[in-house]
Protein backbone atom coordinates (compact mmCIF):
# COMPACT_ATOMS: atom_id res chain seq x y z
CA UNK A 1 0.00 0.00 0.00
CA UNK A 2 2.03 2.88 -1.22
CA UNK A 3 1.09 6.32 0.05
CA UNK A 4 0.96 7.75 -3.47
CA UNK A 5 -1.66 9.68 -5.36
CA UNK A 6 -0.78 7.84 -8.56
CA UNK A 7 -0.86 4.20 -7.58
CA UNK A 8 -3.48 2.09 -9.32
CA UNK A 9 -4.39 0.36 -6.08
CA UNK A 10 -4.95 3.35 -3.85
CA UNK A 11 -8.53 2.20 -3.25
CA UNK A 12 -7.03 0.05 -0.52
CA UNK A 13 -5.69 1.57 2.73
CA UNK A 14 -2.28 3.26 2.56
CA UNK A 15 0.58 2.10 4.84
CA UNK A 16 0.36 4.80 7.48
CA UNK A 17 -3.44 4.86 7.43
CA UNK A 18 -4.42 1.24 7.51
CA UNK A 19 -5.47 0.25 11.01
CA UNK A 20 -7.89 2.55 12.78
CA UNK A 21 -10.98 2.05 10.65
CA UNK A 22 -10.89 -1.72 10.90
CA UNK A 23 -11.83 -1.37 14.58
CA UNK A 24 -15.02 0.52 13.71
CA UNK A 25 -18.11 -1.75 13.48
CA UNK A 26 -19.62 0.41 10.74
CA UNK A 27 -16.35 0.31 8.82
CA UNK A 28 -16.19 -3.47 9.14
CA UNK A 29 -19.63 -3.71 7.56
CA UNK A 30 -18.58 -1.32 4.76
CA UNK A 31 -15.47 -3.41 4.16
CA UNK A 32 -17.54 -6.59 3.90
CA UNK A 33 -20.00 -4.97 1.51
CA UNK A 34 -17.72 -2.97 -0.77
CA UNK A 35 -14.05 -3.94 -0.57
CA UNK A 36 -14.12 -7.62 0.33
CA UNK A 37 -15.86 -8.54 -2.97
CA UNK A 38 -12.93 -6.94 -4.81
CA UNK A 39 -10.39 -9.05 -2.91
CA UNK A 40 -12.38 -12.29 -2.73
CA UNK A 41 -11.34 -13.75 -6.12
CA UNK A 42 -7.67 -13.66 -5.11
CA UNK A 43 -8.38 -15.58 -1.91
CA UNK A 44 -10.24 -18.23 -3.85
CA UNK A 45 -7.37 -18.45 -6.33
CA UNK A 46 -4.98 -19.02 -3.43
CA UNK A 47 -7.04 -21.94 -2.11
CA UNK A 48 -7.42 -23.25 -5.67
CA UNK A 49 -3.64 -23.19 -6.13
CA UNK A 50 -3.04 -25.06 -2.90
CA UNK A 51 -5.58 -27.72 -3.86
CA UNK A 52 -4.52 -27.93 -7.51
CA UNK A 53 -0.88 -28.49 -6.68
CA UNK A 54 -1.75 -31.26 -4.26
CA UNK A 55 -0.21 -29.33 -1.41
CA UNK A 56 -3.24 -29.91 0.79
CA UNK A 57 -3.81 -33.54 -0.11
CA UNK A 58 -3.89 -36.14 2.65
CA UNK A 59 -0.51 -37.44 1.56
CA UNK A 60 1.08 -33.98 1.50
CA UNK A 61 -0.29 -32.75 4.82
CA UNK A 62 -0.77 -35.95 6.83
CA UNK A 63 -1.54 -34.17 10.12
CA UNK A 64 -0.45 -36.28 13.09
CA UNK A 65 -3.75 -35.61 14.84
CA UNK A 66 -5.72 -36.97 11.89
CA UNK A 67 -7.63 -33.66 11.66
CA UNK A 68 -6.34 -30.87 9.45
CA UNK A 69 -5.87 -27.63 11.41
CA UNK A 70 -5.95 -24.55 9.18
CA UNK A 71 -5.09 -21.02 10.32
CA UNK A 72 -6.31 -17.90 8.52
CA UNK A 73 -3.91 -15.10 9.50
CA UNK A 74 -5.72 -11.76 9.47
CA UNK A 75 -9.08 -13.36 8.80
CA UNK A 76 -10.94 -10.04 8.67
CA UNK A 77 -14.62 -10.67 8.07
CA UNK A 78 -13.97 -14.38 7.68
CA UNK A 79 -14.51 -14.99 3.98
CA UNK A 80 -11.34 -17.05 3.38
CA UNK A 81 -11.77 -19.07 6.58
CA UNK A 82 -15.37 -19.89 5.73
CA UNK A 83 -14.41 -20.84 2.18
CA UNK A 84 -11.71 -23.15 3.59
CA UNK A 85 -14.22 -24.74 5.98
CA UNK A 86 -16.53 -25.50 3.09
CA UNK A 87 -13.69 -26.95 0.98
CA UNK A 88 -12.09 -29.13 3.65
CA UNK A 89 -14.90 -30.85 5.50
CA UNK A 90 -13.94 -31.88 9.00
CA UNK A 91 -10.95 -29.55 9.22
CA UNK A 92 -10.48 -27.32 12.24
CA UNK A 93 -10.39 -23.71 10.99
CA UNK A 94 -8.90 -20.94 13.17
CA UNK A 95 -9.45 -17.32 12.15
CA UNK A 96 -7.28 -14.69 13.85
CA UNK A 97 -7.59 -10.92 13.41
CA UNK A 98 -6.69 -7.93 15.60
CA UNK A 99 -10.01 -6.18 14.95
CA UNK A 100 -12.92 -7.11 17.21
CA UNK A 101 -15.30 -5.45 14.75
CA UNK A 102 -14.09 -7.55 11.84
CA UNK A 103 -14.18 -10.76 13.89
CA UNK A 104 -17.75 -9.95 14.95
CA UNK A 105 -18.78 -9.88 11.29
CA UNK A 106 -16.98 -13.20 10.71
CA UNK A 107 -18.71 -14.85 13.67
CA UNK A 108 -22.10 -13.62 12.52
CA UNK A 109 -21.49 -14.89 9.00
CA UNK A 110 -20.37 -18.32 10.14
CA UNK A 111 -23.17 -18.82 12.66
CA UNK A 112 -25.74 -19.77 10.05
CA UNK A 113 -23.55 -22.00 7.91
CA UNK A 114 -24.37 -25.63 8.51
CA UNK A 115 -21.47 -26.71 6.29
CA UNK A 116 -19.01 -25.03 8.65
CA UNK A 117 -20.78 -25.90 11.90
CA UNK A 118 -18.30 -26.76 14.64
CA UNK A 119 -15.29 -26.22 12.39
CA UNK A 120 -14.64 -22.53 12.91
CA UNK A 121 -13.17 -20.65 15.84
CA UNK A 122 -12.21 -17.00 16.07
CA UNK A 123 -9.57 -15.11 18.03
CA UNK A 124 -8.61 -11.44 18.32
CA UNK A 125 -4.85 -11.04 18.00
CA UNK A 126 -2.27 -9.49 15.65
CA UNK A 127 -0.37 -11.53 13.07
CA UNK A 128 2.92 -11.17 14.92
CA UNK A 129 1.49 -12.43 18.25
CA UNK A 130 -0.71 -15.39 17.41
CA UNK A 131 -2.55 -16.99 20.37
CA UNK A 132 -1.59 -20.47 19.20
CA UNK A 133 0.93 -22.98 20.61
CA UNK A 134 4.10 -23.92 18.79
CA UNK A 135 3.72 -26.42 15.94
CA UNK A 136 -0.07 -26.63 16.26
CA UNK A 137 -1.13 -25.79 12.69
CA UNK A 138 -0.94 -27.88 9.50
CA UNK A 139 -1.80 -25.19 6.96
CA UNK A 140 -1.76 -21.38 7.25
CA UNK A 141 -3.31 -19.04 4.70
CA UNK A 142 -3.53 -15.27 4.48
CA UNK A 143 -5.17 -12.85 2.06
CA UNK A 144 -4.06 -9.20 1.82
CA UNK A 145 -2.72 -9.03 5.36
CA UNK A 146 1.07 -9.14 5.29
CA UNK A 147 1.15 -5.62 3.84
CA UNK A 148 -0.69 -4.34 6.92
CA UNK A 149 1.57 -5.76 9.63
CA UNK A 150 4.23 -3.53 11.24
CA UNK A 151 7.06 -5.89 10.23
CA UNK A 152 6.35 -8.52 7.60
CA UNK A 153 9.32 -10.74 8.48
CA UNK A 154 8.21 -10.89 12.13
CA UNK A 155 4.71 -11.94 11.09
CA UNK A 156 6.07 -14.60 8.73
CA UNK A 157 8.30 -15.97 11.48
CA UNK A 158 5.35 -16.05 13.86
CA UNK A 159 3.38 -18.09 11.33
CA UNK A 160 6.41 -20.36 10.93
CA UNK A 161 6.40 -20.87 14.73
CA UNK A 162 2.85 -22.19 14.86
CA UNK A 163 3.23 -24.51 11.85
CA UNK A 164 4.16 -28.11 12.51
CA UNK A 165 7.21 -29.52 10.69
CA UNK A 166 6.05 -30.09 7.13
CA UNK A 167 3.29 -27.51 7.55
CA UNK A 168 2.54 -25.04 4.79
CA UNK A 169 1.94 -21.29 4.46
CA UNK A 170 0.26 -19.79 1.40
CA UNK A 171 -0.54 -16.10 1.11
CA UNK A 172 -1.50 -13.40 -1.38
CA UNK A 173 -0.88 -9.67 -1.20
CA UNK A 174 -0.14 -6.62 -3.34
CA UNK A 175 2.96 -5.88 -5.40
CA UNK A 176 4.11 -2.26 -5.50
CA UNK A 177 3.09 -0.60 -8.74
CA UNK A 178 2.36 2.97 -9.82
CA UNK A 179 -0.26 3.13 -12.55
CA UNK A 180 -3.11 5.57 -13.23
CA UNK A 181 -6.75 4.84 -12.56
CA UNK A 182 -8.72 7.79 -13.89
CA UNK A 183 -11.96 7.37 -11.87
CA UNK A 184 -9.93 7.45 -8.66
CA UNK A 185 -7.99 10.48 -9.84
CA UNK A 186 -11.24 12.32 -10.58
CA UNK A 187 -12.53 11.55 -7.10
CA UNK A 188 -9.31 12.80 -5.51
CA UNK A 189 -9.47 16.03 -7.52
CA UNK A 190 -13.05 16.71 -6.47
CA UNK A 191 -12.68 15.68 -2.85
CA UNK A 192 -9.52 17.77 -2.51
CA UNK A 193 -8.48 18.24 1.09
CA UNK A 194 -11.23 15.95 2.37
CA UNK A 195 -9.27 12.77 3.09
CA UNK A 196 -10.20 9.24 2.15
CA UNK A 197 -11.78 7.18 4.90
CA UNK A 198 -8.84 4.90 5.73
CA UNK A 199 -8.27 6.23 9.29
CA UNK A 200 -4.94 6.78 11.05
CA UNK A 201 -2.67 4.14 12.56
CA UNK A 202 0.98 3.23 12.98
CA UNK A 203 3.07 2.65 9.85
CA UNK A 204 2.95 -0.83 8.34
CA UNK A 205 5.10 -2.95 6.05
CA UNK A 206 3.38 -1.95 2.82
CA UNK A 207 3.23 -3.77 -0.48
CA UNK A 208 5.78 -6.41 -1.48
CA UNK A 209 8.46 -5.00 -3.78
CA UNK A 210 8.48 -7.95 -6.20
CA UNK A 211 7.87 -11.66 -6.60
CA UNK A 212 11.52 -12.26 -5.79
CA UNK A 213 11.25 -10.21 -2.61
CA UNK A 214 8.26 -12.28 -1.47
CA UNK A 215 10.20 -15.50 -1.99
CA UNK A 216 13.29 -14.16 -0.24
CA UNK A 217 11.33 -13.09 2.82
CA UNK A 218 9.74 -16.51 3.13
CA UNK A 219 13.18 -18.11 3.04
CA UNK A 220 14.51 -15.63 5.61
CA UNK A 221 11.62 -16.62 7.88
CA UNK A 222 12.77 -20.26 7.65
CA UNK A 223 10.52 -21.64 4.92
CA UNK A 224 11.72 -24.06 2.27
CA UNK A 225 10.27 -25.34 -1.04
CA UNK A 226 9.32 -21.72 -1.65
CA UNK A 227 7.30 -20.77 -4.70
CA UNK A 228 6.03 -17.29 -5.65
CA UNK A 229 4.34 -15.90 -8.75
CA UNK A 230 2.54 -12.80 -9.99
CA UNK A 231 -1.03 -12.46 -11.22
CA UNK A 232 -3.48 -9.60 -11.73
CA UNK A 233 -6.53 -8.76 -9.65
CA UNK A 234 -9.16 -7.02 -11.76
CA UNK A 235 -12.50 -5.35 -11.28
CA UNK A 236 -14.87 -3.99 -13.91
CA UNK A 237 -16.62 -1.06 -12.25
CA UNK A 238 -19.51 0.94 -13.64
CA UNK A 239 -19.83 4.68 -12.98
CA UNK A 240 -22.73 4.09 -10.61
CA UNK A 241 -21.03 1.25 -8.73
CA UNK A 242 -17.78 3.17 -8.36
CA UNK A 243 -19.56 6.28 -7.09
CA UNK A 244 -21.49 4.16 -4.57
CA UNK A 245 -18.23 2.59 -3.37
CA UNK A 246 -16.58 6.01 -3.06
CA UNK A 247 -19.41 7.53 -1.04
CA UNK A 248 -20.16 4.51 1.14
CA UNK A 249 -16.62 3.24 1.72
CA UNK A 250 -13.49 4.84 0.25
CA UNK A 251 -14.41 8.49 0.97
CA UNK A 252 -17.28 7.95 3.39
CA UNK A 253 -15.83 10.25 6.06
CA UNK A 254 -15.29 13.01 3.51
CA UNK A 255 -18.91 12.84 2.38
CA UNK A 256 -20.14 12.68 5.98
CA UNK A 257 -18.20 15.86 6.85
CA UNK A 258 -20.31 17.88 4.39
CA UNK A 259 -23.78 19.30 4.90
CA UNK A 260 -26.59 17.91 2.77
CA UNK A 261 -26.34 20.54 0.02
CA UNK A 262 -22.55 20.23 -0.31
CA UNK A 263 -22.79 16.45 -0.30
CA UNK A 264 -25.36 16.53 -3.10
CA UNK A 265 -23.24 18.97 -5.10
CA UNK A 266 -20.14 16.79 -4.74
CA UNK A 267 -22.08 13.70 -5.74
CA UNK A 268 -23.50 15.46 -8.81
CA UNK A 269 -20.07 16.70 -9.93
CA UNK A 270 -18.59 13.24 -9.59
CA UNK A 271 -21.49 11.60 -11.39
CA UNK A 272 -21.16 14.03 -14.30
CA UNK A 273 -17.38 13.62 -14.65
CA UNK A 274 -17.46 9.84 -14.29
CA UNK A 275 -20.23 9.59 -16.88
CA UNK A 276 -17.95 11.19 -19.48
CA UNK A 277 -15.38 8.38 -19.21
CA UNK A 278 -15.48 5.41 -21.60
CA UNK A 279 -16.55 2.13 -20.07
CA UNK A 280 -13.00 0.84 -20.49
CA UNK A 281 -11.83 3.55 -18.09
CA UNK A 282 -13.48 1.66 -15.25
CA UNK A 283 -11.50 -1.55 -15.82
CA UNK A 284 -9.27 -1.56 -12.76
CA UNK A 285 -6.42 -4.02 -12.23
CA UNK A 286 -3.48 -4.36 -9.88
CA UNK A 287 -0.55 -6.78 -9.61
CA UNK A 288 -0.65 -9.30 -6.78
CA UNK A 289 1.81 -11.90 -5.57
CA UNK A 290 1.07 -15.43 -4.39
CA UNK A 291 3.71 -17.05 -2.20
CA UNK A 292 3.89 -20.57 -0.75
CA UNK A 293 6.46 -22.10 1.57
CA UNK A 294 6.79 -25.15 3.79
CA UNK A 295 8.28 -25.49 7.25
CA UNK A 296 11.04 -28.10 6.97
CA UNK A 297 10.80 -31.33 8.88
Amino acid sequence: MEASTTTAIEERPEPALAGKKYDDPLWAERYASYWEPVLAPAGRRLLDALARDGLTSDAAMAPPSGTLTLLDVGTGTGLLAIDAAQRWAGARIIGVDPSAAMVAVARRRAAGLAAANGQLEWHEAPADRLPIPDQAVDLAVSSFVFQLVPKRLAALRETFRVLRPGGLLGYVTWIKMDEPFVPRDIVDEEVGELAASWGGAAPVAGDVASVGAAARQLRRAGFQSVRAWQEELSREWTPAAYLEYVEACRNADAFASLDADARTALRDRLRARLARLPSSGFNWSAPIVFAIGRRPG
